[in-house]
């Protein structure tokens, strides 16, 4: 993450905002007793809120492991699958 005194950020503004848009690496400002303050394009800054939103709602998580669970099993099913398949055709071709 970039870093930059509030001052410095001041005089190139022009030049952090075109970092943080063509990067997507946040800048931290640094101000101080008045404290700091995280600088993200907007799309960025949207998809984290929608990413937050998604892991509080116990619903769609619920959701997103039962079919991460059947992808896993399916897959090890079709690798079973596969590995027999191949046991076959090597014994065969002997």
């Amino acid at each position: 993450m970039q870093t930059a005194r509030i001052s410095e950020y001041r005089s190139k503004l022009s030049s952090f905002h075109r970092s943080v848009l063509d990067d997507h690496e946040p800048l931290r400002i640094i101000g101080g007793a008045r404290g700091d303050v995280i600088v993200v394009p907007a799309t960025d800054y949207e998809r984290l809120q929608e990413t937050i939103s998604i892991l509080k709602d116990r619903a769609t998580m619920n959701s997103l492991l039962e079919n991460r669970i059947d992808t896993l099993s399916k897959s090890a099913e079709t690798h079973a699958i596969e590995e027999a398949f191949n046991d076959v055709v090597e014994s065969t071709d002997q």
